[in-house]
């Protein structure tokens, strides 16, 4: 019993308290990534930005805020974690390769935006947090 709580995946609270740590200037701003439960470490957005490295990149945070995200509700839209065209998932992977071209620190998050394909039309609707924001 006491090895199985030594296991790192186990441990609910290192992985949000890191993200969280990365934007303290701006936790908002990070809203998409830590509104799971703590007892479920399933929240797909939260593992896949984790996983695939792109929580470090502001712009990719902001895309995941201005897209997916509902402040309304604190929780990802309907449809988000789908497997589709223009769901998180997709968004992952295509700024995984974008970052193999472009340098993804200092592309603003509303040129990023214009640049990602069709498929991501339906999340357009507002303007991304990084441009409505003012440190």
């Amino acid at each position: 019993m006491l090895d199985q709580a030594r296991r790192y995946y186990r441990h609910a609270l290192v992985g949000p308290y890191a993200v969280f740590q990365l934007y303290v200037e701006n936790p908002e701003r990070v809203a998409p990534l830590l509104c799971g439960s703590l007892t479920q470490l399933t929240d797909e957005a939260y593992r896949l930005y984790v996983e695939n490295q792109l929580v470090v990149y502001p712009t990719a945070v902001d895309l995941l805020y201005s897209f997916y995200y509902d402040a309304h509700k604190n929780e990802i839209k309907r449809g988000a974690k789908t497997k589709k065209a223009g769901s998180i998932r997709r968004l992952v992977k295509v700024l995984t390769q974008y970052g193999r071209t472009y340098d993804l620190d200092e592309l603003p998050a509303s040129n990023l935006a214009q640049m990602l394909p069709r498929e991501f039309n339906r999340w357009r609707t507002e303007p991304t947090l990084s441009e409505n924001y003012t440190a």
